[in-house]
């Protein structure tokens, strides 16, 4: 496995779950088998074992996202951002966007580095698609006139998170990340 079997691998899949388009999974991978081969070969060359623990973690971390795919697969109002540490540096290691379908919008966001936790605030998005900058409010559906609190459900564990929404609207929003780990928001 290219990223190995532990935060990073597990980050990287959460990517490919929740990014636009068509998640890519090789043969095996799931699996922790380490033969690579395509659909030229009738049969594995290898008699690898299932690494039970990998694919365990992988139906309990990953499936979830893959079973919301139409949450996350549209372009249409995929809006990525910057994440600006404490000193206001745009961190290029973490990956943060949004996402929405039939009204239901989704926030990711990844740190793929090591190192101690870090925090810092999502704000603007880059151009979408339709050549719009969207702030972190206007992306997670916030209107102003509306209660204050955002609540946002966390992918996996179906627990809910609440935010203040008049901070996000006043200077975005605030994100604490240990290295290689993953928050995935949906029903934000």
């Amino acid at each position: 496995l290219q990223f190995g079997k532990g935060e990073k691998y597990f980050g990287v899949c959460t990517l490919l779950a929740t990014l636009p388009g068509l998640p890519m999974f090789g043969h095996g991978q799931l699996e922790g088998f380490s033969e690579k081969y395509g659909m030229e070969f009738r049969r594995a060359q290898r008699d690898e074992s299932v690494d039970t623990g990998l694919l365990e973690h992988h139906l309990r971390v990953i499936s979830p996202l893959l079973r919301q795919r139409a949450l996350f697969s549209g372009a249409r109002h995929f809006r990525l951002f910057d994440f600006y540490d404490e000193s206001g540096h745009v961190d290029e290691s973490v990956y943060a966007y949004t996402n929405q379908f039939e009204g239901k919008r989704t926030l990711v966001v990844y740190k793929n580095a090591t190192g101690d936790r870090r925090r810092g605030w999502l704000r603007e998005s880059a151009p979408g698609p339709d050549g719009r900058v969207d702030s972190i409010g206007q992306a997670l559906g916030i209107n102003p006139a509306l209660p204050r609190v955002l609540v946002c459900q966390n992918a996996r564990t179906g627990e809910q998170l609440g935010f203040d929404s008049r901070e996000i609207l006043s200077h975005g929003l605030s994100v604490e990340l240990d290295g290689f780990e993953s928050l995935v928001f949906v029903n934000v």
